[in-house]
């Protein structure tokens, strides 16, 4: 993992870095494969902190996440929840996309008609003729 930092307005503290570090393996590790860049911008304004964060992985997952917080530990903790949540969601869509296949064609099914209630051709002319009345009285 490359990991690219910015701190503007501030003087940047290597245990900033470590903490992100640390939280992002415990929040992201467990969701997504290698992940091959992070860019993690901490901007001080008067008087809070604006987080911002890109994240890139070797097999496709990339987010781009923005916080602002009073202070900046609180500040990563929230960007990392708000990327962990990302992940998850992507990792459960990639996981169950087959799933949602097999649902939606299994509820198709029930709007077939079941063979002890079959439609013939009697029933068909019935309701041609019932719509073509009901056309004509309109």
């Amino acid at each position: 993992m490359r990991l690219q930092y910015a701190f503007k307005n501030m003087n940047g503290h290597p245990k900033i870095l470590e903490h992100f570090e640390e939280r992002l393996e415990q929040k992201i590790g467990k969701y997504t494969d290698e992940i091959s860049l992070v860019e993690l911008v901490i901007d001080k304004n008067k008087h809070d902190f604006r987080l911002s964060c890109s994240i890139s992985s070797e097999h496709g997952f990339s987010t781009h996440t923005n916080i602002t917080a009073k202070d900046v530990w609180a500040g990563i903790d929230q960007l990392l929840h708000k990327i962990g949540v990302q992940a998850s969601k992507r990792k459960t869509l990639l996981k169950d996309h087959q799933n949602h296949y097999r649902q939606r064609h299994n509820d198709s099914r029930q709007f077939f008609i079941p063979e002890d209630n079959a439609i013939d051709a009697e029933d068909i002319m019935k309701y041609e003729e019932t719509a073509s009345k009901l056309r004509k009285a309109s």
